[in-house]
Order: C-alpha cells, then sequence, then structure tokens
C-alpha cells in the first residue's frame, strides 16, 4: 500500500489491518507460499550452473556477539544520520529491536 494512503487510513483501521495482516501473517505467507517455489528454483539454477550452496546458520551465541560488537555504533551512526535529516532514525531503531526480538529465532 502506498504509504500516503496509509498515513491517510484512521488509527482504528490501520489496527484492524495489522491485526488481520501485520509481520507475522507476511512471514507465514511467504514461508507457505513461496518458499517452496524459491527451493525449487534455487535448487534447479545450481543443478544448470553445477554449482553447490552449503547454508549455515550462526549459533544464536554467535549473532549475540556480532550483534554486541558491531551493533550500537552502526545503530548510533545511523540514528544520527536519519535524525539530522528530520526523519524518526531512534523511533524506527526501537521498533525494529521489538520486531527482531519478537520475530528472531532464538
Amino acid at each position: 500500500m502506498n504509504k500516503d494512503t496509509w498515513d491517510g487510513l484512521p488509527q482504528d483501521i490501520q489496527e484492524q489491518i495489522m491485526g488481520a495482516t501485520g509481520v507475522s501473517a507476511a512471514l507465514i505467507e511467504a514461508r507457505t507460499k513461496y518458499g517452496p517455489l524459491f527451493e525449487e528454483n534455487f535448487e534447479a539454477a545450481q543443478k544448470k550452473d553445477k554449482k553447490e550452496v552449503t547454508w549455515y546458520t550462526l549459533p544464536s551465541e554467535e549473532v549475540l556477539k556480532w550483534k554486541e560488537k558491531a551493533g550500537p555504533s552502526i545503530w548510533e551512526e545511523w540514528v544520527k544520520e536519519m535524525e539530522e535529516k528530520g526523519l524518526p532514525g531512534k523511533d524506527v531503531l526501537e521498533k525494529t529491536q521489538k520486531l527482531f526480538e519478537k520475530y528472531a529465532n532464538f
């Protein structure tokens, strides 16, 4: 949806839409609808190109180390840049961190 259209909706309507859809519904839809399609196409591309990809998921402890080392300094710089442009950098960062904590797989 166009952001201006979204912003023009009353708050209660926005909340109803987000309650029916929102991030969790989008993730479920993407995994169920597009996950198998992606995997199928990806496997076909690997066979065609005679390449193999090994997927690796960082352990939770390693992700936390990266987050602790790199996160705050990068986030602070980004927030500063956004707020210099008159954008709500701090609010966006806080919301993003809350969503990360809610939907992260660890």
